[in-house]
Formats: C-alpha cells, sequence, structure tokens
C-alpha cells in the first residue's frame, strides 16, 4: 500500500489474497480514519472510509480515489523481475519487495549535502 501523505509504499508477501489477509494488512499499516483507495477486488468490501475503482470495467478513477501509486510500485518491480532478476525464489521473494520499497521510499531524498 502507498502513503499519499509520505508517498512512502508498505509491501509484503502474503500466502492468500483473502478478506482477512488483505484487510489485516491495511489496518496494520493505516491511522483511524485514514481514507482507503483500492481496486475493487471482493477482499476489500468492508474497509472503513473506503473507495474503489472499478478496474474490471476500465475505470481507474473515481473522483479523488485511485491506485496508479502503488501499481507504479508494483510495475518496477515486474520489470525489475523480467530485465534483471528473471527469477526470485519464494524464499527470497520479501527480500526483493523488501528492497524496492526501500528504494521507492528513498528516492526523494537529497544526495547532495
Amino acid at each position: 500500500m502507498k502513503d499519499w501523505e509520505s508517498n512512502n509504499v508498505a509491501a509484503r508477501v502474503v500466502a492468500s489474497t483473502d478478506k482477512s489477509t488483505l484487510q489485516g494488512f491495511v489496518r496494520e499499516h493505516m491511522e483511524d480514519g485514514t481514507k482507503v483507495c483500492t481496486d475493487d477486488a471482493r477482499a476489500y468490501v468492508g474497509l472503513e472510509n473506503h473507495e474503489s475503482v472499478k478496474h474490471s470495467v476500465s475505470e481507474y478513477v473515481n473522483g479523488q480515489a485511485h491506485t496508479t501509486g502503488v501499481e507504479s510500485f508494483w510495475a518496477v518491480l515486474k520489470r525489475a523481475y523480467h530485465g534483471v532478476y528473471h527469477h526470485m525464489s519464494p524464499k527470497h521473494l520479501q527480500r526483493y519487495v523488501d528492497r524496492f520499497a526501500g528504494k521507492h521510499n528513498l528516492r526523494g531524498l537529497d544526495t547532495i549535502q
């Protein structure tokens, strides 16, 4: 997931994309009252302060709701898989996800002191 204010990403490999797993991850990483924007996956139904976009009918923005920021993060990871790594074993997959989340979260920092 991506925080709109800080622009930081939190990502974790999960064994299942069921409702309890995904909603548990979202609740673990959000503050009370935060607006949550997701795609139209059924697993997100029931989240508090939730808006969604219906990718299943080619809707990508619904008012202020969109998921393009977090989709951009996953696109970078996928390009690395296809272009550099070619294989990410399940044993080490979380390490790759952590590496790319870290790179994403640090990308805005200035290197000049």
